[in-house]
């Protein structure tokens, strides 16, 4: 997925370049008595009004159906103990107690190490 990577390495090219800018004026202070004005970019609309923002989100949708087909055809062959007893698999950051961790697994399941 090309077009998701390099949104994610522009944007995080732009938010460096604009806290570099910040920092420098900030340090600066007044030049020879003259005020300055910061500005900003409200990221969440400026990439909702991304042109291609519409077709990038059919195509992860597309993707993540795709995926969850082939996911599903999986565990129609798996035995019991590899299904690990799970009904719903959620981020780490939203289970505040209890839960099984298949970070490892999925991470084997994505030849990572």
């Amino acid at each position: 997925m090309k077009w998701n990577v390099k949104t994610i390495s522009i944007a995080s090219a732009v938010i460096v370049a604009l806290a570099a800018a910040g920092f420098v004026v900030a340090r600066s202070g007044p030049v020879l008595g003259q005020s300055f004005t910061i500005g900003y970019v409200d990221m969440a609309r400026a990439v909702d009004a991304h042109p291609r923002k519409a077709s990038a989100e059919s195509a992860l949708k597309d993707y993540a159906q795709s995926q969850i087909a082939d996911a599903q055809q999986r565990m129609k062959t798996m035995a019991q103990p590899q299904r690990e007893g799970v009904s719903i698999v959620l981020s780490r950051e939203v289970v505040l107690y209890g839960g099984v961790d298949l970070t490892d697994l999925v991470i084997k399941e994505i030849g990572g190490k």
